[in-house]
């Protein structure tokens, strides 16, 4: 069989592409989970109030990677009659592990010595829900998540 230059060329182009390497996992990116309600409150929702001030919930997010890692997200709102209004935003970096139901998380460097740590959230998995408790007994009411799921 005689091939044309040109049938040639095409091929010798081709051969590069097809052998080049094809990722075998999916990119590292998971949907996050995003807060919906704290202790059944739609957001923007007060986690604390007294006379001149409020502590509110503005938004946050978890997002679970496969290398066990998690960030989690959340943008505080404090009144303080007599100062301005501010808006914080807190990120924190977990290790997970998921036995069953259940989410643990832990801080990925552990707590210096005689520091004041809160302890890391604890949840349960439920299908696209994620519940995350804070504290035993809990220092807040539970957060609960919706697996947000792109278009």
């Amino acid at each position: 069989m005689q091939l044309s230059c040109r049938k040639c060329s095409a091929l010798v182009l081709a051969i590069p592409l097809a052998c080049h390497e094809q990722p075998t996992t999916p990119p590292p990116y998971s949907p996050p989970y995003v807060l919906q309600t704290v202790g059944n409150q739609p957001l923007p929702a007060v986690l604390y109030a007294a006379p001149g001030e409020t502590t509110t919930v503005i938004s946050s997010t978890v997002s679970l990677s496969d290398d066990g890692t998690a960030a989690y997200t959340e943008r505080i709102r404090f009144v303080l009659s007599g100062t301005p209004t501010t808006t914080t935003d807190y990120k924190h970096t977990y290790r997970y592990e998921i036995i069953g139901d259940s989410v643990a998380f832990s801080y990925l460097v552990g707590c210096p010595p005689n520091a004041l740590c809160i302890a890391p959230p604890g949840g349960k998995i439920s299908g696209l829900h994620l519940t995350l408790s804070f504290g035993n007994p809990p220092w807040r009411p539970p957060f609960q998540y919706f697996r947000w799921m792109p278009d």
